[in-house]
């Protein structure tokens, strides 16, 4: 069957106005939803010193993985009203590869997390000793 002789969801449902508002108010909150959270993302990686930022390539593929979801709910409001089902397709294909490009890598960059996270308390820890240190001898001077 050809897309553009499909029907909208809206028509499916014969237009009961109560449950199609509340589908489409519910997705337009979340498309906000992830608007701002983007605008967050951006404002992070805005930083001026934002290659300081441990794994900042991790936090735009988080960031490209939200905003693909925020497409796929967006053309779910548009269908409701307009049959662009192979757009909407297409969205939710790309969202499908961002989102399992950003599962594959991440496994990778979990271990060096933890190493940064092993390499702060070790530090905490001489710096504790060091604290310690100067204490005693500034007691016994």
């Amino acid at each position: 069957m050809v897309a553009e002789h499909r029907f909208p969801p809206a028509r499916v449902q014969l237009f009961k106005e109560s449950r199609v508002g509340v589908d489409e108010r519910s997705r337009r909150f979340t498309d906000w939803n992830r608007i701002t959270s983007n605008l967050c993302h951006a404002g992070v990686l805005g930083y001026k010193g934002r290659r300081d930022i441990p794994f900042h390539w991790m936090i735009l593929a988080f960031g490209l993985f939200i905003l693909a979801c925020g497409g796929t709910h967006f053309m779910e409001t548009v269908t409701i009203w307009m049959p662009v089902y192979v757009l909407s397709s297409t969205v939710k294909l790309f969202t499908a590869a961002v989102s399992i490009t950003t599962a594959a890598v991440l496994p990778f960059t979990v271990p060096h997390a933890f190493e940064l996270v092993r390499q702060a308390r070790t530090s905490e820890k001489v710096t504790a000793n060091l604290r310690a240190s100067e204490e005693r001898k500034r007691g016994s001077a």
